[in-house]
C-alpha cells in the first residue's frame, strides 16, 4: 500500500472534496475503523456521506470548553448541533 501526506496551503472549506478523496484512498483495503473529521459539523457529516459504502466510522470532535474565552474576536464559534448533529447521528 502506498501512503501519501497531502498539504493544503490554506485552511477551509475549498479542501473538503481533495480531503474526503485523500481519506477514500486511504481506507481501501485497510483496517481503519475510525476517520475524525471538522469541528461545527459541515466537513463530518460530507465525510459521513461519502464514506457511507466503507465500514467506518466519523467522529466529529467539537471545539473546547474554553474556545470562545481563547477566541473573542471570532463571536460565536461554530459548534455542531440541530440538523447538522441529527444527520450525523443517523449515519
Amino acid at each position: 500500500m502506498d501512503k501519501s501526506i497531502h498539504y493544503f496551503d490554506e485552511p477551509g472549506p475549498q479542501n473538503t472534496v481533495a480531503l474526503i478523496d485523500a481519506v477514500k484512498e486511504r481506507i481501501k483495503g485497510s483496517e481503519i475503523e475510525y476517520v475524525v473529521a471538522s469541528e461545527s459539523g459541515a466537513t463530518a457529516l460530507k465525510v459521513a456521506e461519502a464514506l457511507k459504502e466503507f465500514k467506518v466510522k466519523v467522529v466529529c470532535v467539537s471545539a473546547y470548553a474554553g474556545i470562545r474565552l481563547a477566541y473573542p474576536e471570532s463571536g460565536k464559534w461554530p459548534s455542531i448541533r440541530g440538523v447538522t448533529r441529527k444527520k450525523l447521528e443517523d449515519l
